[in-house]
């Protein structure tokens, strides 16, 4: 890999709570005990918890008599902190932490952020909100990571501890400690061996030390969004070159909450290839909120519904199944992303849900078609990919759709000139299957299959 995860490390708590070359102590507010203030304004009242670029300390701003939460930077964070601070102070946006001060006090660097009395994602979603509830709230975190990236700036470590639901039901996105804006982040890819942020939530071009931007912001939104719905993180790996395995595999996982439509929603957004998910959070946002389909699940739909369903998809994209062993040379991203929801009709047909996995594999053959032409070798892969599929619906029973998917592979064989006896040869044991179970003779309306 091109890179290495870099623990983040709090500052030295000594140098901050030292009473020489450090912050000031002074008699508290109600003279009982000595506090420490910072640049003569900030009494620290109690650290609340740590973010990516140092601790942070519930805090009393005498000059404003108001309480704040001030974040005292650790030294590997200075260079450009300023910077950040400056973008982000810009946005003013309610889904967006507002920055009341940045600045420097005997030699520690600080910034004063608005207090949230709330609770973390992580924390709300153990009440188990409903699949409503959740699309709601991860909406509104969706648009203060928008809010920043129209200002320029990326947050790149977005993740449950990182989004508060306030007590006012009020949702903000924190902790832009790791944020950079887009200059500054290309410059500091191009000069840095280490990659920081949480593994669970990385972008597979982060982890690979690749550019990275906005995209990666959506990725790591879409991961904890899965993993809201599905109670599980859609990816595993306990280190960052497993979890980029994991990653180009695509998501896995299935759950009540996450529907056909919010999975194809997602998967986009979990794509491999930054270029194949969404072109911003606003338009993913756009499409949560669209008006949610109910799956189709009549399993007793009449057999000519199932097949002129089908016969669509067939006429105008085909099938496919798991990707292939072969190997392509050099294989784009995009073709990636396309097997990878390859791969999740596999998962769908072997659950028995026959429609929707040819759903999963029409949107997979659209996404092939606008990236290749027939006949290519990614074209051809898809095709090799299509038969196993058909014979998944075959052992599970559903031997029309089988049939139609034999058709498509024997499509894609005969465009790349490879041999489709065998193909032909399950077909026809499909068709045998279906008229057997319907209890149907062949006979005239049943035309014989061309043979090799």
């Amino acid at each position: 890999m091109a890179a290495r995860l870099r623990p983040v490390e709090a500052p030295d708590e000594r140098a901050a709570c030292s009473t020489t070359g450090g912050p000031g102590r002074d008699p508290g507010r109600d003279g009982e005990a000595s506090v420490m203030v910072i640049a003569e304004r900030y009494e620290l009242l109690a650290r609340i918890g740590k973010g990516a670029s140092g601790s942070v300390y519930r805090a009393f701003d005498r000059t404003l008599d108001r309480e704040v939460a001030l974040k005292l930077l650790q030294p590997g964070e200075l260079e450009g902190a300023e910077r950040e601070a400056r973008v982000l102070a810009k946005i003013a946006h309610r889904n967006v932490v507002t920055i009341h001060d940045f600045g420097r006090s005997d030699g520690l660097r600080y910034l004063v952020l608005e207090l949230l009395d709330g609770r973390s994602f992580g924390e709300w979603l153990l009440d188990r909100p409903s699949t409503t509830e959740l699309l709601e709230v991860f909406c509104e975190a969706g648009r203060g990571l928008a809010a920043a990236h129209r200002a320029g700036l990326v947050h790149r470590d977005f993740k449950p501890s990182n989004a508060i639901l306030t007590d006012e039901g009020r949702v903000v996105v924190i902790d832009f400690g790791l944020a950079r804006d887009l200059d500054g982040l290309r410059d500091e890819q191009q000069r840095s061996e280490f990659v920081e942020g949480t593994l669970a939530y990385m972008a597979p071009e982060r982890l690979a030390g690749s550019s990275s931007d906005a995209r990666s912001d959506q990725f790591s939104f879409c991961v904890v969004l899965w993993e809201a719905l599905v109670g599980r993180n859609p990816f595993s790996g306990a280190d960052p070159l497993a979890r980029y395995r994991a990653v180009r595999r695509g998501p896995q996982g299935s759950s009540p909450a996450l529907d056909t439509q919010l999975r194809g929603i997602l998967t986009r957004g979990l794509s491999f290839d930054p270029c194949a998910r969404f072109e911003s959070m606003d338009d993913l946002i756009v499409a949560l909120e669209r008006p949610r389909v109910a799956p189709r699940r009549d399993l007793q739909r009449p057999l000519l519904t199932a097949l002129a369903i089908a016969a669509t998809f067939v006429i105008g994209w085909g099938f496919a199944p798991e990707a292939p062993t072969l190997e392509i040379a050099h294989a784009d991203y995009k073709f990636l992303a396309v097997m990878k929801v390859v791969e999740s009709a596999r998962e769908q047909a072997e659950a028995g849900e026959a429609m929707l996995a040819v759903d999963e594999v029409a949107s997979a053959r659209r996404m092939l078609l606008e990236l290749t032409s027939e006949g290519s070798a990614e074209y051809c892969a898809f095709g090799e990919a299509v038969a196993p599929l058909g014979d998944v619906l075959v052992e599970n029973g559903d031997y029309e759709l089988a049939r139609l998917m034999y058709a498509t592979a024997i499509r894609h064989y005969e465009d790349c000139g490879k041999p489709t006896k065998a193909l032909f040869e399950r077909k026809m044991v499909a068709r045998s299957l279906s008229l057997s179970k319907s209890g149907t003779k062949p006979d005239d309306n049943f035309p014989a299959v061309p043979r090799e």
